[in-house]
């Protein structure tokens, strides 16, 4: 009768341990995929920027602003000036 309830407790222990071993394997397969797709956009982003690489020069000529009908648009008495606009980036 021993021999019953030991074997009966050896089973469901060997059940358990293979249960939970198959859960902690696809929860390192997920992690695994999701560092390779980390790293692969990683990876991506690096050529982007080595590519990427541009000096941009613009300019904004200076002007008065307008209202929605195209007349120019005055605040206490003064029109209202937009200044000149450099840009320079590497």
């Amino acid at each position: 009768m021993h021999t019953i309830s030991y074997s009966r407790l050896f089973l469901v222990n060997l059940m358990l341990a293979l249960a939970s071993c198959g859960s902690n394997n696809q929860r390192r397969k997920k992690e695994i995929r999701l560092q390779q797709k980390q790293h692969h956009h990683k990876k991506k982003l690096q050529a982007y920027l080595q590519n990427c690489w541009a000096i941009i020069m613009a300019s904004q000529p200076g002007y008065f602003a307008k209202n929605k009908y195209g007349d120019d648009m005055v605040l206490n008495g003064n029109k209202i000036s937009v200044p000149l606009c450099r840009l320079q980036s590497l």
